[in-house]
């Protein structure tokens, strides 16, 4: 008598299969046998709400997180209560478009109530909830809930329960608020939260320093989004940062052109040069400024004093004039740790490149985008030993060099962890190296024999 699915695939062999897949995918195979649908609803966790394709407002790890669990958008209450009452170990739950929302009529907090018993994380909007439901609610999680995420629009006036909402949330440690009016009167409410995302409205600045007042000791992730704040408001900004010591990743976001003008007299520079100071436990910087090259120029510079970065992000956008200045690796050389690289830039040449071996040493995963790069630049990311993945993108309109296989296999063979090569334009991938053709390659360099690049890509 033949073993039964059961017998010959253990449930921690039947979780590993499943859990390259989205969790819409997994559903569909809930009927291959009850150990699969057992597997699919016990070990899902978390689950993300709303369209597949808006990762604008996420970080890079929460966005491979929601590609890998794939989002839901649900149609009806019944699809989403049948969903919440078969994954009873659901504990966090996060609406990633603010135009989604199943709040209305109450059906997500309703089917959360019913179904969702440990729940410790939600991120949606409370607007056109009921006194009753919130009250509900904030009965049932309000000691339980440790992340909570609110982006609300700044047209609606805060709900009377909003405005003790911390109160009734006391084991709060990380918070994500669109806007800052959610904390007005409850700034001592919180003071053990080490994650911290919100706008910068110039109207709420004394709301937003003094959150950060009653959180300095714990701080360690703060992101900002700046809307309208000003050189003296960000200077008072900073000043109050200089307090939260343990600070580790810092996050700021003005990607919007309504700033550019002012950014032309802000010291951005400054106040990044002061956080290095007070603030030396910095390992992750993620910057997004739209701005002039010449405030570009200076905010790359001021990183080199961050000496325990390993991880930096700059999109440095400016459409005000051209900026032909060469950036150099050099610059990032006191940064010895840094293991991963996105820089996005007016043009980067193939001058970044040289040296980079010794100045980036530790350098794991780099992805820069506007590159004018040659042949050159490669044979330098050859020498490279721990690259892990390598992404570049061509500047508009430029003709892109062509790539010596030669080169290529060379790259792969001095960086044994490397798992992708991508070379690419703003319309087509001229070179797209998969982790299946590094490993070939691998093999085939063993044997002394060159691998060939044919329209572009290997075959």
């Amino acid at each position: 008598m033949k073993d039964s699915f059961t017998d010959r695939i253990s449930d921690g062999l039947s979780q590993e299969l499943l859990k390259y897949l989205p969790f819409k995918d997994k559903l569909r195979l809930e009927s291959v046998s009850k150990q699969f649908q057992r597997t699919i609803y016990t070990k899902q966790y978390i689950l993300f709400l709303g369209p597949n394709n808006n990762y604008e407002d996420v970080s890079k790890s929460t966005e491979q997180s929601i590609r890998n669990n794939e989002c839901l958008a649900f149609t009806s209450q019944e699809a989403l209560e049948s969903v919440l009452k078969k994954c009873r170990n659901i504990s966090e739950i996060y609406i990633i478009d603010e135009s989604y929302n199943p709040l209305q009529n109450d059906g997500l907090i309703s089917a959360v109530f019913n179904h969702c018993h440990n729940l410790d994380a939600i991120k949606c909007s409370f607007d056109g909830l009921t006194d009753k439901k919130i009250a509900q609610f904030l009965h049932r999680f309000g000691e339980e809930i440790r992340k909570l995420g609110l982006y609300d629009e700044f047209r609606f006036a805060p709900h009377p329960y909003n405005r003790h909402l911390i109160k009734y949330m006391p084991n709060i440690n990380e918070l994500t608020v669109s806007s800052p009016k959610w904390l007005r009167g409850q700034e001592s409410e919180a003071t053990h939260l080490t994650k911290l995302a919100l706008w910068l409205i110039a109207d709420q600045r004394e709301t937003i320093e003094a959150i950060i007042d009653a959180n300095w000791q714990t701080l360690s992730y703060i992101h900002f989004y700046s809307h309208n704040y000003q050189t003296p408001q960000m200077y008072s900004l900073f000043e109050r940062l200089k307090r939260v010591k343990g600070l580790k990743s810092f996050r700021f976001d003005n990607f919007r052109k309504e700033w550019m003008e002012l950014s032309f007299n802000c010291p951005f520079h400054l106040y990044l040069r002061q956080l290095s100071v007070n603030c030396q436990q910095i390992r992750e910087i993620c910057i997004k400024l739209y701005t002039n090259s010449g405030v570009n120029r200076n905010v790359f510079f001021s990183i080199k004093y961050f000496y325990r970065l390993k991880r930096l992000s700059l999109h440095l956008v400016n459409e005000l004039e051209s900026d032909h200045y060469n950036y150099s690796s050099q610059s990032l050389a006191a940064c010895k740790q840094l293991e991963r690289l996105c820089l996005n830039v007016s043009h980067i040449t193939d001058e970044f490149f040289v040296n980079s071996d010794t100045s980036l040493k530790r350098l794991q995963q780099i992805e820069l985008k506007n590159t004018v790069i040659s042949e050159e630049a490669f044979q330098w990311l050859a020498k490279h030993s721990k690259l892990e993945a390598i992404s570049l993108t061509a500047k508009r309109g430029l003709v892109v060099t062509y790539v010596p296989d030669v080169t290529v296999n060379h790259i792969i063979n001095n960086n044994p962890r490397l798992r992708s090569i991508k070379y690419m334009s703003e319309d087509n991938a001229l070179l797209d190296v998969t982790d299946e053709d590094t490993h070939r390659i691998r093999q085939e360099s063993k044997n002394i024999k060159l691998y060939s690049i044919t329209s572009g890509r290997f075959v």
